[in-house]
């Protein structure tokens, strides 16, 4: 009975450093996929939607599915960056053109809106919502991509002068049909911006001192598909949730080259650093109301 205990607790300790390998090494194989993301997968998309691996030479442009995260590369000199830039460029050239394609997608459901009974609205909200999701993520911010950060900057046109980061996060928003004053709410504590336009106070605008970003993230990722402001020691910018990946989009003063970009939130950036961090998820219903409607957003004192 003696040497079959002994064999028994072997074969329990032996199990159970098993089972905490293999959640170590789940743990270090997400936080490697997460760091790896400074890329969107490349992928072609036909005219019905579908994709599929476009990762051969002879892929003239990235492109992506519509709603789905376009990351930023920090790297140079790759096919893949090339590539890159070509979208982004693509991106600056169409950006007063998609920014008209979303204002009339506006005054359509806004229209819809004046005269739909309560049963239906709901229905109008969620296509509200994702039509805002999908303009800021595939269109607005990647115009933005590469526009050079500065404290004072105050740009209105991606690609082109300067932008501060509190500006970055009010000219998407304003470009995007909010109603709101774009440099007096650029101009407030992240707070402010985040308490002017979120639906309520609640990860929604709870304010975390020290906590590892890994928490964060998770908190981020169970609140859901969607955008987030993230106000921070002296920073703020978006956290886009595409289901799948989370970017930190954000016009960067942190490293070369000191621009609007597009990372993994798990790594080397403000978001990850920042002692404080404030969070806010936008796009809510009483917010895509307002873009509905045209309502102003008075901001919070």
């Amino acid at each position: 009975m003696k040497y079959i205990s002994i064999i028994v607790g072997i074969a329990v300790v032996v199990a159970a450093t098993a089972i905490g390998l293999e959640q170590f090494g789940a743990a270090r194989i997400s936080l490697e996929r997460e760091n790896k993301l400074e890329l969107v997968a490349n992928v072609k998309v036909d005219e019905a939607g579908d994709s599929e691996n476009a990762d051969d030479e002879s892929a003239a442009a990235v492109e992506v599915k519509r709603g789905q995260i376009v990351f930023r590369s920090l790297k140079s000199n790759s096919d893949g960056d090339e590539k890159h830039a070509l979208l982004i460029s693509k991106k600056q050239t169409e950006y007063q053109q998609n920014l008209k394609a979303l204002s009339l997608n506006q005054q359509r459901l806004g229209t819809l809106w004046k005269t739909a009974p309560l049963s239906k609205r709901p229905q109008l909200i969620s296509e509200a919502r994702a039509a805002v999701f999908t303009g800021l993520v595939s269109d607005l911010f990647p115009a933005w991509y590469g526009t050079t950060w500065d404290f004072n900057g105050v740009t209105q046109s991606p690609g082109e002068g300067k932008i501060a980061c509190g500006y970055f996060v009010t000219t998407c928003l304003r470009d995007a049909e909010f109603n709101l004053e774009r440099i007096k709410l650029a101009q407030q504590p992240s707070q402010t911006i985040i308490e002017t336009v979120v639906d309520s106070v609640a990860v929604d605008t709870k304010i975390t001192y020290q906590k590892p970003i890994g928490d964060i993230a998770s908190a981020i990722r169970k609140q859901g598909h969607g955008i987030y402001i993230v106000g921070l020691d002296t920073h703020t910018g978006f956290v886009a949730n595409d289901g799948t990946s989370l970017a930190f989009v954000h016009s960067s003063y942190y490293r070369p080259p000191f621009s609007v970009t597009a990372e993994p939130v798990l790594g080397v950036n403000p978001l990850a650093d920042s002692k404080y961090r404030i969070v806010g998820k936008i796009l809510g219903d009483k917010m895509i109301e307002k873009w509905l409607t045209g309502e102003k957003f008075e901001m919070k004192k």
